[in-house]
């Protein structure tokens, strides 16, 4: 009886961390949940402005007031600047010499997620 619990319980937590890659790929484009989770937590409950949750490709995660200004005054700060001519909806072109950068931007009523292409 002891066997089958513990057999069960292993099978719901398999379960449930597959749920929750599936959902951070959907959502996010991250394959690693957890990053997800703690960068969720960083933006809802501290004072950091954003948080990278991915390396290759960027994926940052960013609390969502005024997350477009954030985002460009980001790229600043990297050496980039916008290109206002160059952007195509959701995604915002940015340029340093001969360098591209294109930067897909979302924004809800929780988090604003930037990806890089």
């Amino acid at each position: 009886m002891k066997k089958a619990q513990i057999i069960l319980t292993i099978a719901a937590l398999v379960v449930c961390f597959g749920v929750s890659i599936f959902i951070s790929i959907n959502k996010f484009g991250v394959t690693n949940p957890l990053s997800v989770i703690g960068g969720l937590y960083q933006i809802s409950f501290t004072d950091t402005k954003y948080v990278e949750i991915q390396k290759s490709p960027k994926v940052i995660i960013a609390k969502p007031n005024s997350s477009n200004n954030l985002l460009i005054d980001y790229m600043e700060s990297q050496g980039y600047s916008e290109n206002k001519e160059g952007r195509l909806g959701s995604i915002l072109e940015f340029t340093q010499a001969e360098h591209i950068k294109y930067v897909d931007f979302s924004v809800n009523g929780y988090y604003s997620l930037w990806k890089w292409r």
